[in-house]
């Protein structure tokens, strides 16, 4: 069910926007004059480097002088992790770092999003007496109903949710 405050929201259709889960098997959403579209985060910084360029491009970014039209939406690792091991939170944190950098490269405005914002917006609750899976599951059937069109995965829901809540100024 959708939060109420986003469905009174309309989705703001002068930007252009970027989701983006930088875990280990995280996700990369955009807007598109094709339809929204999403991907799994590639596994080496050059094709991380590549799609951004791709999908920038798609988007005109390298046609205006006006970046404001623009926002990607980065989430944000936690600083304080007490059930991650120490190895996850290294690979999750490198990979903000090189995404971070990539996107202040090509000096795309970029707005950080903690988890608990983009699914506050979605008023999806918290994953408290869940399993990781049954709370993975819940996120990417939420992401599913948004974007019926698309082929959502555990990769890229999270990614098609910050992506969601971004367009509807809900972060």
């Amino acid at each position: 069910m959708p939060a109420r405050h986003m469905q009174h929201r309309a989705p703001d259709m002068s930007r252009h926007y970027i989701g983006i889960d930088p875990g280990a098997s995280g996700g990369i959403a955009w807007t598109s004059p094709l339809g929204d579209k999403s991907a799994p985060l590639p596994k080496t910084l050059g094709d991380i480097r590549n799609l951004v360029f791709d999908i920038l491009h798609e988007q005109g970014f390298f046609a205006t002088d006006n970046r404001s039209g623009f926002l990607a939406a980065l989430e944000q690792p936690p600083a304080f992790v007490k059930v991650i091991p120490g190895s996850a939170v290294y690979v999750m944190a490198r990979s903000f770092g090189n995404i971070e950098g990539i996107l202040a490269a090509y000096r795309v405005p970029t707005q950080l999003v903690t988890p608990q914002a983009w699914q506050k917006a979605h008023g999806l609750g918290t994953s408290k007496g869940m399993t990781k899976v049954q709370w993975k599951n819940k996120l990417k059937a939420r992401a599913q109903s948004l974007y019926p069109e698309e082929d959502v995965t555990l990769a890229t829901a999270d990614a098609l949710l910050i992506l969601n809540a971004a367009c509807h100024k809900s972060l």
